[in-house]
């Protein structure tokens, strides 16, 4: 019987799946070079998403789709608020799991780590004092 994976996320995520589903690689294909036959890869990535709403989508697709594993890139952008405590970041996170697996019955979920940022090497929309966001990122993790 196949497994079904939902990875979800902001623009990680969706970068990803372009990254996957356009490579000239004939190493990279969308199923991760997974076969077929025993895991199924689908993608849910939303720019800019918060927890909040990577939440409200990602509950959505599961009752749709009833995969076995959600793979979860999440709360970066939470991070960069400074009006949303890490504390509080981290409750919504696990109260997000713990409805994944007991209210909507996904079989594992995996929480991927949040990554420090570095400087960019041209102006980005999204500016964030580095120094404040990787304390946070450490304090998540």
């Amino acid at each position: 019987m196949t497994k079904t994976v939902l990875i979800l996320g902001h623009s990680f995520v969706r970068r990803f799946e372009q990254f996957v589903l356009n490579s000239l690689d004939a190493r990279v294909n969308e199923n991760l070079n997974l076969n077929y036959d025993e895991v199924q890869i689908s993608y849910s990535g939303h720019g800019g998403a918060s927890l909040e709403r990577i939440r409200a989508l990602g509950t959505s697709y599961v009752k749709e789709q009833r995969p076995d594993v959600v793979i979860i890139q999440a709360v970066s952008n939470d991070l960069c608020k400074p009006e949303k405590t890490v504390d509080l970041i981290f409750r919504r996170l696990i109260e997000f799991v713990v409805d994944l697996r007991y209210g909507e019955s996904v079989r594992s979920v995996v929480i991927l780590q949040t990554l420090h940022r570095i400087a960019p090497l041209k102006p980005t929309r999204y500016q964030v004092d580095l120094p404040w966001f990787n304390s946070r990122v450490d304090e998540l993790n």
